[in-house]
């Protein structure tokens, strides 16, 4: 588990901190850091902004926090190890709802 994830959750990283993180983490992933990060992602969207929009290359699934807890971001383009936790916190809502 990552500290900077942990320290995340509740708004305690430096934003460069974190950021720095999902980075490491594009480049070296961690499945237990992918688990930890899918679960934390609307406690993200309390105290970062979600800046996916605004850049013009494709980026890892790691920064598309609105997408994913919206249930929109593509369930096949996230991994295997995550793909499941996503789909129980943020996709079975959506389709409950509809």
């Amino acid at each position: 588990m990552s500290r900077i994830l942990d320290n995340a959750k509740k708004g305690e990283s430096e934003p460069e901190d974190f950021e720095n993180e999902v980075y490491r983490l594009d480049e070296e992933p961690d499945k237990s850091s992918d688990i930890q990060l899918i679960a934390i992602m609307p406690d993200l969207l309390k105290h970062y902004e979600d800046q996916s929009d605004l850049y013009t290359y494709e980026l890892s699934w790691r920064w598309h926090w609105t997408n994913i807890t919206s249930g929109v971001y593509p369930l096949e383009k996230l991994p295997e190890h995550v793909r499941d936790i996503a789909k129980a916190l943020y996709y079975n809502k959506k389709q409950g709802a509809a």
